[in-house]
């Protein structure tokens, strides 16, 4: 996420499958990225970038603070945006959004997102098939990082 926009973007490094040996491929990266000159690809939710030379540094509060500043919390306006964006050809299937919600909870075994308006999402892992399944996982954090209840 760009820090001063909100924008969240995506860096990929596509490699034909028999080349593959041959170029490099980076690791996640969980820092803050200061890049003096970015280059944006056209596209709409979530536009491909990339960068020569970066200085890293740590992920601070206010880091945090921010991306939750930028963060989406009308769920039904977000799904809105997700479904008119992925009607385009080109679109991003799976594009990458921030969202605050009020709680977090079960209902009827399934993980449901609440925003401040009690719009819920229900959270799953279904399409992707290509990575692991990861939504059971928000339930090893701590109570104090969201509150978890059924209802």
């Amino acid at each position: 996420m760009n820090l001063n926009t909100g924008r969240i973007h995506v860096t990929q490094n596509f490699r034909p499958y028999k080349a593959a040996k041959y170029i490099k491929s980076d690791d996640s990266f969980f820092q803050i990225a200061q890049i003096k000159e970015l280059c944006v690809y056209p596209g709409d939710a979530n536009p491909r970038m990339s960068w020569e030379g970066m200085i890293p540094r740590p992920i601070e509060s206010r880091d945090l603070e921010r991306v939750r500043a930028h963060a989406r919390a009308d769920f039904a306006a977000l799904v809105k945006d997700v479904k008119a964006n992925l009607k385009a050809p080109l679109a991003d299937k799976q594009p990458i959004h921030a969202l605050q919600f009020r709680r977090i909870g079960h209902v009827d075994g399934e993980l449901v997102w609440e925003d401040a308006k009690g719009e819920r999402l229900v959270m799953t892992d279904a399409g992707m098939t290509e990575e692991p399944a990861s939504s059971h996982l928000l339930d090893f954090f701590r109570a104090t990082y969201w509150k978890t209840r059924s209802w």
